[in-house]
């Protein structure tokens, strides 16, 4: 399918002419909570898609994306004395759980039944900007529970049972399988598991590659040996993040040798492990698996992807990016403006066979 993403620049001197879209409310319709006197919509939109991005830029983490937007300026809680705790009574008392992230207490997750919502808060001088984004295909795994999803089986999504297709067999002879809490790529006698993102916190940061092996791996396999290849190398920045040894399956109970590689980005860390009968045939499949820079397990992450079916579809996928650039005088430091582009498009597919796009 392809499709046109139109860009919007707009400089931040740029006069609005029209604030036919920015309309008195008293009620939020995707949160369901009367609102302060002097609230309004702002249903602009480049102010709607850029929300929107801010948005789903923090959902992603989470496994989801964010579908209807609602951008709202309430008055400033020196005015009307409506600050984050009435926004949050209201919503409590509305029938939300509410789940702040701890290392950003401007967003927050909203639950309620089937219904999950990322809200953001921003408390400026002269307003208070709240956005309510509708989310979807989430993990349902909040910024608290994380870092305890490989220790609690209820938290576990069974994506088999959500999707068309949970198999994946590839033209190379790997075979791409979903399973409850990673994806488990298999060719021959050889397996990948392929685990989901985790937020670093400062015990993973000072831990460093230790910290998954000592905390996950060492839960799921016994292990009986652990070493490194950093091939003399001292110092810990130019080690590479691989750790490797043998442990018998704890679930089949048979001896194997795991070769684990962790990358990171963006505050998050990306597990991949190797289990292979014995250590040769991790190296033969894996000649590279401890480079730092040119390893060839973390391309293993490549594989997780599998087909969709027209029941996968139905629903609203959304998309889009944003960039900005503040200029300054070279000479006196003096601030001169930004220049802001929002790309955003959303598709509705519906049960029908029929289909909507805004881009």
């Amino acid at each position: 399918m392809k499709y046109w993403i139109i860009l919007l620049s707009i400089a931040a001197s740029l006069p609005v002419h029209s604030q036919k879209k920015v309309v008195p409310v008293t009620f939020s319709e995707i949160a369901g909570i009367t609102l302060p006197e002097g609230s309004k919509q702002d249903a602009r939109g480049l102010i709607v898609a850029s929300a929107r991005v801010l948005l789903e830029y923090e959902s992603k983490k989470n496994n989801s994306t964010i579908g209807e937007t609602e951008v709202l300026v309430l008055p400033a809680k020196n005015k009307s004395g409506f600050t984050l705790d009435s926004l949050f009574a209201k919503l409590h008392n509305a029938g939300w759980q509410i789940n702040p992230l701890e290392y950003d207490n401007k967003y927050a997750w909203l639950k309620k039944e089937n219904l999950q919502v990322l809200s953001y808060f921003s408390f400026n001088k002269n307003s208070t900007d709240v956005y309510f984004g509708k989310a979807y295909a989430s993990s349902d795994i909040t910024s608290t529970e994380i870092n305890s999803q490989y220790d609690e089986k209820s938290d576990v999504l069974h994506l088999n049972e959500r999707f068309t297709f949970s198999i994946t067999n590839w033209d190379d002879g790997w075979i791409s399988i979903i399973d409850e809490d990673k994806v488990v790529v298999k060719k021959n006698q050889i397996k990948v598991f392929i685990y989901f993102p985790l937020q670093y916190d400062d015990k993973a940061i000072s831990s460093g590659r230790d910290y998954f092996w000592d905390h996950f791996i060492a839960r799921q396999f016994r292990v009986l040996s652990k070493q490194y290849r950093d091939g003399g190398e001292v110092m810990a920045a130019f080690q590479p993040p691989y750790i490797e040894g043998s442990a018998i399956d704890s679930k089949s109970g048979e001896a194997c040798f795991l070769g684990f590689y962790i990358t990171s980005d963006a505050g998050f860390m990306y597990p991949t492990l190797v289990i292979a009968p014995d250590e040769s045939s991790l190296h033969r499949q894996f000649p590279n698996a401890a480079d730092k820079y040119h390893s060839d397990i973390p391309g293993m992450r490549n594989y997780n992807k599998f087909a969709i079916g027209k029941k996968d579809l139905t629903g609203t996928w959304t998309g889009g990016t944003s960039a900005a650039m503040n200029y300054y005088n070279a000479y006196s430091g003096n601030y001169l403006g930004m220049n802001a582009v929002v790309g955003s498009d959303e598709f509705h597919f519906n049960t029908d066979d029929t289909y909507s796009s805004v881009h």
